[in-house]
């Protein structure tokens, strides 16, 4: 963890020595990412009855296709990964009603499947006590609706009243495409990881510095408002034309 801070913190001080703000560099860094996710809770109606629908043993396999690193201020730069066929995989869901009950087996979702998503990481960085010190200050990602799509479960087990399998996975696809701002959410919540395992793929520049990085109460936060949504989706926009 260490070492690809250190990284970090070398790729990001270096462009401070540049006159001109938002510079944008591309430090030519792909790699392959995985990991876990957070798992997923849900309440749905469907038919005049309530259903919790948990869904379990997350997982996500993909591609960073492109690593830039912005300056937007002194000391301060926003880093934007490109992740492109990201496979979440969701190895368990039980559904539980008045009805009946359904277990289904692994669930495939594809995002980034028509065009690169970004991630942006808005990170400072200061000097306390000769240590140097990363702070992200703030992570915003957006998934469109038009750019991932839902698969069906490879296995469906249902018992009670209506439990048919066609009518269970119609519902569980009809209930995560409704719920596309909490996989979004999964997936900042697994960012920072990403963000350091990105890091580490490169051996051309020494990790000289030692530091930790420290993640604010807005790091987790998923962009709302409509000026930070319009300005992100003008930014990524920007990003995507490269």
């Amino acid at each position: 963890m260490r070492s690809a801070i250190g990284l970090l913190t070398v790729l990001l001080v270096g462009m401070t020595a540049k006159p001109a703000l938002a510079e944008t560099r591309d430090f030519g860094i792909a790699c392959s990412v995985s990991g876990r996710l957070s798992n997923l809770d849900q309440q749905v109606h469907r038919s005049g009855y309530a259903f919790h629908v948990g869904m379990r043993q997350l997982r996500y396999e993909g591609r960073v296709e492109k690593t830039l690193v912005e300056q937007t201020g002194p000391d301060r730069f926003t880093i934007w990964l490109a992740l492109r066929d990201l496979n979440v995989t969701i190895g368990r869901t039980d559904i539980s009603g008045a009805p009946g009950r359904a277990t289904c087996g692994p669930m495939k979702v594809l995002l980034g499947n028509r065009r690169d998503l970004w991630i942006a990481f808005d990170v400072s960085h200061r000097v306390d006590q000769d240590e140097s010190q990363l702070v992200l200050n703030d992570t915003r990602f957006q998934l469109p609706a038009d750019n991932w799509q839902i698969g069906a479960p490879s296995r469906v087990q249902t018992s009670g009243f209506g439990m048919t399998r066609d009518q269970v996975v119609a519902g569980l696809r009809k209930g995560l495409a409704k719920n596309r701002a909490r996989i979004a959410q999964r997936l900042i919540d697994a960012a920072p990881q990403i963000l350091m395992h990105v890091a580490a793929q490169s051996d051309d520049l020494p990790a000289i510095a030692t530091s930790d990085f420290t993640r604010n109460a807005a790091a987790r936060r998923l962009t709302s408002s409509r000026s930070q949504r319009n300005g992100f989706v003008n930014r990524n926009s920007a990003m995507l034309s490269r």
